[in-house]
Parts: structure tokens; sequence; C-alpha cells
């Protein structure tokens, strides 16, 4: 009966243990608006990195809900019950879909009420289709860049000309983004 008690206690301390311990530790210097890189597993990913000289392939922007992170993010096929589009994810589940489960954290260079505003902006975006065609829907990296213009501030330094069957249209590549002069290099984080 003395082992069932001690066993008991040990599974009750278990299930006491924050489940944050395990947690991803994202730098202290993140703050809402700022951006999470990755180079992601679904298709779409090999064609950006042969036309990209980032080495990502995926982006979003961090908000906090009760001082957990989440990304608003414009994706292809990552939710079975959901069609492609942006949608809002815990940082645990975007990084889940990074080839080698790491992320790089980029500063967006804003006060706080811009940041603000582009959150707000990003938001109002849930639900949009994902399409690289401006009329179908938005992609990832234009649904940051517009969510910070919204706020007033460019984070792109352009865009590229793609071709594909059908259909021509200027992109904005990750590479587009992480050079332009406010948007700035925090780190990686493995995981």
């Amino acid at each position: 009966m003395a082992t069932f008690k001690i066993l008991i206690s040990s599974l009750s301390l278990l299930l006491w243990f924050p489940l944050n311990a395990w947690a991803i530790t994202i730098p202290k210097e993140i703050v809402e608006g700022d951006l999470v890189f990755r180079t992601g597993d679904e298709p779409i990913s090999a064609i950006i990195k042969s036309v990209d000289s980032s080495g990502f392939s995926h982006v979003g922007m961090i908000f906090f809900q009760d001082g957990e992170p989440f990304i608003i993010h414009a994706t292809p096929a990552e939710h079975q019950e959901r069609k492609d589009g942006v949608t809002v994810d815990t940082l645990d589940f975007f990084i889940s879909h990074a080839i080698d489960q790491s992320v790089t954290y980029y500063h967006v260079d804003a006060t706080a009420d811009e940041r603000k505003q582009a959150v707000a902006a990003a938001l109002t975006y849930v639900g949009t289709p994902f399409s690289i065609d401006p009329d179908q829907g938005t992609y990832c990296t234009e649904l940051v860049v517009n969510a910070w213009q919204n706020a007033g501030i460019n984070i792109t330094t352009g865009s590229k000309e793609i071709h594909i069957p059908g259909l021509k249209s200027q992109i904005i590549f990750p590479d587009n983004v992480i050079a332009a002069d406010r948007v700035i290099y925090i780190g990686s984080s493995d995981n």
C-alpha cells in the first residue's frame, strides 16, 4: 500500500509539474509583431528555396496570448481539418513543421503602437485562402509585409517575378524581407 501511495504521489507531481517547462524558449528580445522564419516541410518549400537565397521557405508573425507565443501565418496543407490559408498556431506547432525543428527570429524595428497595428492587421487575414495569386488569397511573406505596411512600416526590399503556367506574378520571398532595413536578425532556436 505504501508503494502504491508513493507511485500516486510521484504521478501527481509529474502531472502538476508545469507543462511549459518543456516548452520552447524564445529569445527575450522577441516582442509582438516580430518574425519567425523556418524551412518548412510543405511541398512548396523546395520550390521557394530553389529561387530564394535566404535558406527559408516560410515566415509567420509572433503574438502573445496569456503570455504564450502564437504565430499568424499563411500556409498550405498543415491542418487536415482546415483548408489552406491564414491561421493562428502555437509556436510549437509552427516549429513542428520545420524540416530541422529550428526557427530563426527577426525583430522588426517599430514602436509599440505600430506593433499593435501590425498584429491587428495580420489577424484580420485569418481564414483568407493561401495563394500566390493576389486575386485568390495571400501567402506567408505577403501577409507579414501587408500587416506591417498597414502600420506604416516597410519590411521588404521588393519582389521577384515568377512564371508559373497560367500565372505571372510578383512574389515577395523571405530574402526580400530579411534584407529590409527595419528587419534585424536576433538568432536561431534549435529544438
